[in-house]
């Protein structure tokens, strides 16, 4: 698991499952200032620790699809769906049907291939309205 500390005064819970390090290392430098949680496998679902904010799922994990492995998004999806609250999910596999597979198992959620338009879009908004929630009155 990586933490990276906060900044931001308002830093929005995050938990990634992504294994490749340069996705990781893009995540990690694009959600500077929040709280992320990092895990690599499902072998780690017991890090996952609510409630987030946010919750970005990639699901082929060490470059294997589903139907190779067990070690992917779904089955990650299967052992934390009864504890993903109202956080917003993305999936951002480039696996359409595994990330299809990921939203049926949790019932909702958006699909954005990792770095495309929809994705980087889906991250701005979420961290406007994110911040605009938690803004202290005037």
């Amino acid at each position: 698991m990586t933490t990276i500390p906060t900044t931001k005064t308002t830093p929005m819970r995050i938990f990634i499952l992504e294994d490749d390090p340069e996705r990781v290392r893009w995540l990690t430098n694009r959600l500077i200032g929040h709280d992320l949680t990092i895990v690599d496998s499902c072998t780690k679902a017991d890090q996952f620790v609510p409630p987030y904010d946010l919750i970005l799922f990639d699901h082929d994990l060490g470059g294997r699809q589903l139907a190779e492995h067990e070690d992917c998004g779904e089955t990650f999806a299967r052992l934390i769906v009864d504890r993903i609250g109202d956080a917003r999910v993305i999936v951002h596999s480039y696996n359409f049907m595994g990330a299809m597979h990921i939203i049926g198992v949790i019932g909702y959620g958006t699909y954005a291939p990792f770095r495309g338009p929809l994705f980087i879009q889906l991250l701005d908004e979420i961290e406007a309205e994110f911040n605009a929630r938690r803004r202290p009155s005037p």
